[in-house]
């Protein structure tokens, strides 16, 4: 079956019932702000599905969008799983012009996800947000795990998975008192166009999770500059913009390797040790930077801990059975 709207939609397919919907083996292709929205307390499976964007307008807008925002007492539960996401967002090198700023799957405010085996291209913002209410609280839980993530062209300069509060943060901000779990493994993420927007591959800036056995190739190059939210890394762990500590928090079982300016990446507000040990590093010896070796560089900003590195894997480790270096 084929959803294909005539015209500029709000959403090709709105959801806004808190029964469970399921949508198997469905092609959707729209121009307009959303794919598949779920608005509110919804509870949503989506498998093998196909969503591509057509012409998407210039602004904000993503193929998979689940918002709940205001706080209520229930939860938004969704399930993406073995689908193909396309944002049409052509080589995207520069930001001026504009182009659309387009996520491949959006999440935000008190959900429960699980996103799993999904192929993701082509996206003008991150391919994968999972973003806090807008009033800095509730609870957010996703699991982000076995995804194929390539071609994610973030305008914000943010990365290819971003994990936090939106831009900018409300005025007068809030207390920050958002809670929650975010898994982020399994995943590969690649930069095969090269493009110079691709300041991280995973940018963690709030939740506590695991971040472990990813793939992260060659996804920053040395054209990578820093943003509001990010400096350039294949993994940042961290907040530039006054957050508390992401935590806890674990980094291991990666391959993070090809990445220019470093491989892992902790920001001035992470004062406790992260533990980043057993990661290929993209060469036997270990990371260089805050290490001796000299793989892909780990650096710590400054009023961030050191992580604890070692051991180090001394060969690629993310897609093998090892529980250990």
């Amino acid at each position: 079956m084929i959803v294909a709207p005539v015209g500029t939609v709000n959403a090709a397919i709105r959801v806004a019932t808190p029964d469970a919907v399921a949508i198997r083996g469905l092609t959707v292709r729209y121009t307009g702000s959303r794919g598949i929205f779920g608005d509110g307390v919804v509870d949503i499976t989506i498998e093998r599905a196909s969503v591509v964007a057509v012409n998407p307008p210039l602004g904000n807008s993503a193929l998979i969008s689940m918002i709940n925002d205001a706080p209520t007492t229930g939860r938004t539960h969704l399930v993406v799983r073995e689908s193909v996401l396309d944002g049409s967002v052509p080589f995207a090198d520069s930001p001026t012009p504009a182009f659309p700023q387009l996520f491949g799957i959006t999440l935000a405010g008190d959900v429960d996800a699980r996103l799993e085996g999904n192929v993701i291209r082509r996206t003008g913002g991150a391919c994968i947000f999972v973003r806090t209410r807008l009033d800095l609280g509730g609870e957010t839980n996703a699991d982000i795990v076995g995804n194929d993530l390539d071609e994610c062209y973030p305008l914000g300069r943010a990365g290819s998975i971003l994990v936090g509060p939106g831009a900018p943060l409300p005025s007068p901000r809030p207390p920050f008192t958002a809670t929650g779990v975010v898994n982020v493994v399994g995943n590969t993420i690649r930069n095969s166009t090269g493009s110079c927007l691709a300041s991280s591959a995973i940018n963690y800036e709030s939740f506590g999770g695991r971040i472990e056995r990813n793939r992260v190739l060659g996804v920053v190059q040395s054209c990578a500059i820093a943003s509001g939210r990010v400096v350039p890394a294949g993994i940042w762990v961290g907040s530039l913009r006054g957050l508390p500590p992401a935590g806890p928090i674990t980094v291991r079982f990666n391959d993070i390797e090809g990445n220019a300016q470093a491989g892992l990446r902790v920001g001035p507000n992470m004062t406790t040790p992260i533990d980043a040990s057993c990661n290929w590093w993209g060469a036997a010896s270990g990371p260089s930077g805050a290490g001796t070796g000299t793989g892909d560089a780990i650096v710590v900003e400054l009023g961030g801990a050191t992580p604890v590195f070692v051991p180090f894997a001394t060969a690629p480790i993310a897609a093998s059975p090892a529980t250990g270096c």
